[in-house]
């Protein structure tokens, strides 16, 4: 096949040995050792590293946030002003219900979730469903409440908390880890609409170079994987796609597109109602389960130091009893010191968003975390130090989808607004640089011969530019197999 030489370029290949090269010779898909080239693309000086690895995000929340109401801290800052953002906003026409996304509780004025009474505000006719930040909160009208078919003698889902009006026992309107609930009981999009939704985030993805993606959905059935499928037969897989699966999928029935697209099962491991959602023999029987089933690897939902500490139990004892099942600690937001050590211990890989220290770090810091202690969130610095092998996600829509974003976190502490957060666990660029380049099990890409030829380029090298403006780097192109993705080109 054609010889590409990628020249004019500083190349970053992040490799410790060779850390720079003056070009690169793609073909096949790889990188190859310097000689003839069929033709030369001219970079004009910008920086070239190894394709950003997004090991944690939602392919289809992304879309559906897309065409929702934007209630962020930077649109909203208190109840009545979210009241008259919703009130001015028109319904997707393509759903009966009112959708906004994003409000943070404790960066509103009045310091608390919205409720039922406050969006009724909004209206009374049409249902109205107001998802948090964090996307484990959710707040409904009471239309929306009614569709949803809770009412004061509902029972709460498994892990899931309704919230009650103490006087009364009617539902506040607040659903806290309810995200199942909800799901199950709005109309489900059609394989076309998600596969539409798929490819218009993966897009999205490569405009920011990202060249491999995972979708941590843990809702991701037989049916929605095959959604997964056919958008990167579309996307001509670019970026590389991999999609968690969730629990209770026989890996053997799957057709072998499906199998080599489903990575690793997803297993929730969460707090609500101050009560984790598994106990450890719950767990340890649903994992074990789940490799009987022929899971390639457990990902464990695990936020609070608590269910961090238990993931890692789980995880040193299952090194013993299945050697070789990789298993993944998805978040790990709380880690004090002990909490680092007892995943140490387990040997398990942390998949973490330091782009959180960007978007939500006003929300850490009135929270009263943030004053660098043990409660230091995303204590980048901290994994590192303990040498737990550490990877990237971006969790969007919950978190900033651009990986310059988070690089700059990590690097600055620094919030959206400004603010310091846990400076302490500030990591230097390069150890950022390679975050955000690691596979899920922390595997290091580089741009090496024989490896892929996954790389992005920048107009500017990260190393060379000032912290605070990493993230405003412009992405000038991706490449995925030594095939540009970004911009697209016509064929």
């Amino acid at each position: 096949m054609t010889a590409v030489q990628f020249e004019n370029a500083n190349v970053l290949t992040l490799d410790l040995d060779t850390p720079t090269v003056e070009l690169l010779l793609v073909q096949d898909g790889l990188i190859q050792s310097p000689g003839a080239a069929d033709y030369i693309i001219d970079l004009q000086g910008a920086t070239v590293l190894p394709g950003f690895v997004d090991n944690h995000c939602h392919l289809l929340a992304m879309a559906a946030w897309e065409s929702a109401v934007d209630c962020g801290p930077a649109h909203v800052d208190s109840i009545d002003g979210l009241i008259a953002l919703l009130s001015g906003a028109e319904s997707d026409t393509n759903s009966d219900w009112l959708v906004g996304v994003g409000y943070d509780d404790l960066l509103l004025a009045e310091g608390r979730h919205p409720f039922a009474a406050d969006l009724d505000r909004v209206t009374t006719d049409q249902p109205l469903l107001l998802t948090h930040s964090s996307g484990h909160a959710h707040v409904a009208n009471g239309r929306g409440l009614a569709l949803l078919g809770i009412i004061a003698s509902s029972d709460e889902p498994d892990g899931g908390t309704i919230d009650r009006i103490v006087a009364t026992g009617e539902p506040s309107g607040l659903l806290l880890e309810m995200g199942e609930y909800i799901s199950a009981r709005l109309p489900r999009k059609t394989e076309s609409q998600q596969v539409t939704a798929i490819t218009s985030s993966l897009r999205q993805l490569a405009s920011f170079g990202v060249t491999s993606a995972t979708d941590a959905g843990h809702r991701n059935d037989v049916a929605r994987l095959d959604s997964f499928v056919t958008a990167s037969r579309l996307m001509m897989g670019a970026p590389r796609l991999r999609a968690m699966a969730a629990t209770g999928i026989d890996r053997s029935e799957l057709g072998e597109e499906q199998a080599l697209l489903a990575g690793y099962t997803k297993v929730m491991l969460t707090r609500s109602g101050g009560r984790l959602s598994h106990e450890f023999g719950d767990l340890h029987r649903l994992v074990v389960a789940e490799h009987a089933l022929g899971a390639p690897g457990i990902a464990i939902h695990a936020v609070e130091a608590e269910a961090v500490v238990l993931a890692g139990r789980l995880a040193d004892v299952l090194r013993a009893e299945h050697p070789g099942l990789p298993l993944s600690i998805e978040h790990a937001s709380e880690a004090s010191l002990d909490t680092v050590s007892a995943v140490k211990r387990s040997g398990v890989t942390v998949v973490t968003q330091p782009g959180f220290v960007w978007s939500r770090g006003d929300r850490y810091i009135a929270g009263g975390a943030a004053a660098g202690n043990a409660d230091d969130p995303y204590p980048m610095r901290r994994w590192l130090d303990a040498n737990v092998p550490v990877a990237y996600g971006s969790d969007a829509p919950y978190g900033p989808a651009e990986p310059l974003t988070a690089i700059q976190a990590a690097v600055t502490r620094r919030s959206r607004t400004g603010r310091l957060v846990s400076g302490g666990q500030a990591i230097d660029i390069a150890d950022a640089l390679r975050l955000v380049t690691k596979d899920g099990d922390g595997r290091q890409r580089t741009l090496l011969p024989g490896g892929q030829a996954d790389f992005v380029v920048l107009s500017d090298d990260p190393l060379a530019t000032d912290p605070d403006h990493v993230g405003e780097i412009e992405v000038i192109a991706t490449y995925v197999a030594g095939r540009q993705v970004w911009p697209e080109q016509e064929e």
